[in-house]
């Protein structure tokens, strides 16, 4: 008994001690769980803060998006609303636009409003009118603003060339304007293209004015002047131009063609003829307001001429050309009256080349958008010409009169335009 007690107690103190070492075992468990617990919890919200976070920067920007397409429906209803409502103007001056008011898009819960600046459409049509579109969408707003310009009419440019121009070295090109004699007047060329030396000019040439090229083009790139000066600006445009084909008028298209003229005549009366073809001297002198439809070629060689008489206050000449027109030889287009608005020559789509072979004064306006327009010789124009392509072979002149730019044409539709516009 005395050897069983003592071996009984040291294995019941191992039991205690056991138990100890357990209950110790299990308390230290207890802090990790809590520091797992609050490690997840941090972490739970930092994910729910960056989800609600990046939840509300998608709503915000869904709405930013939201608000600039609603602006800018907004301006492209303001500049439909004035180009529907131009006609307006003809009955009554004070025609006024509609009020703003806030329209819901299509599809969304966006809105749109837009203002415009102008007391009717008669002081649009004598200005520059500005355009307010707003755009909301939940807290987002967006604002845009165009500045609105009634076209001109085809000769708005001294020059305009669809694809590629060149003016040759030592050439002048500069703007009057023969309703004001002596006041200054503004000047641009222009094209379409966007390819790089579209607009080529030769050394010491210079242009007073700007000059335009295509669409989203780097000026630099499209203009090839390095050794000429351009005292204006040199930009891209806004929007391409369009150039609108030649039509001609239903009363003269009906009209049955007469021979081709060969000999020297006067023309009074307009008419359609079938070509002109003339040589040795020969004259067609225009001794009215006369339009004629040439359904082929005009030819001018050996001094042959189409000449208006600068006599007759009322003479003029307007010409719608199917076919080419081929100078030479001393040929000339002859505006005796050197006013360039007594003179304009429409080329059909049909119409290829128009090839100046003779060296003098052309006073005039040619819109040939479809047509390759050559000067082969030193002619020097007055007035404005717009081409596929303009080329000249030797150095002359260019003056554009700024009264052409009022000039209409029943083929040419009036809007307005946008100038330029810009955001916030």
């Amino acid at each position: 008994m005395l050897i069983i007690e003592p071996m009984m107690i040291r294995i019941l103190r191992k039991v205690r001690a056991m138990k100890k070492l357990r209950l110790l075992r299990h308390g230290s468990v207890l802090p990790l769980l809590i520091i797992a617990i609050v490690l997840l919890s941090v972490i739970g919200v930092g994910m729910l803060r960056l989800g609600l976070q990046a939840r509300t920067y998608a709503a915000r920007t869904a709405n930013e998006i939201a608000a600039q397409v609603a602006a800018d429906a907004g301006l492209q209803l303001a500049v439909h609303e004035m180009n529907t409502r131009l006609a307006d103007i003809q009955q009554d001056p004070r025609a006024s636009f509609s009020e703003p008011v806030e329209v819901l898009l299509p599809n969304s819960e966006a809105t749109y409003s837009y203002y415009i600046d102008a007391n009717g459409l008669a002081a649009a049509m004598d200005s520059r009118t500005k355009i307010t579109s707003i755009g909301r969408a939940g807290f987002a707003e967006k604002q845009v603003y165009a500045l609105m310009e009634l076209n001109g009419g085809p000769f708005e440019y001294a020059v305009f060339a669809q694809s590629a121009m060149v003016l040759k070295p030592n050439t002048i090109v500069d703007a009057y304007d023969s309703r004001s004699p002596g006041a200054p007047a503004s000047l641009k060329i222009a094209t379409n293209s966007t390819k790089n030396a579209s607009v080529t000019v030769g050394k010491g040439a210079v242009i007073n004015g700007d000059v335009v090229v295509g669409f989203g083009a780097d000026p630099d790139a499209v203009i090839s002047a390095d050794k000429a000066k351009i005292t204006g600006t040199t930009t891209a445009m806004s929007e391409q131009r369009e150039l609108y084909p030649v039509s001609v008028p239903v009363w003269l298209r009906t009209l049955r063609p007469e021979p081709t003229i060969r000999e020297s005549i006067v023309v009074k009366d307009s008419g359609a003829y079938s070509a002109i073809s003339l040589d040795k001297g020969g004259i067609v002198t225009i001794d009215a307001s006369v339009t004629l439809y040439i359904t082929g070629d005009i030819g001018l060689g050996n001094s042959a001429a189409i000449e208006i008489n600068d006599k007759n206050p009322d003479a003029s000449l307007t010409l719608y050309l199917a076919g080419n027109l081929y100078s030479k030889n001393g040929g000339m287009i002859n505006n005796l009256s050197k006013d360039p608005t007594r003179l304009r020559i429409y080329a059909l789509d049909s119409c290829d080349t128009m090839s100046f072979a003779t060296a003098g004064v052309f006073y005039g306006a040619i819109y040939a958008p479809e047509t390759a327009i050559y000067l082969k010789s030193a002619l020097e124009i007055y007035g404005s010409i717009v081409a596929d392509v303009f080329a000249q072979g030797s150095t002359s002149n260019f003056h554009y009169d700024a009264a052409l730019g009022a000039e209409q044409a029943h083929f040419w539709p009036r809007k307005f335009e946008i100038e330029r516009w810009w955001e916030l």
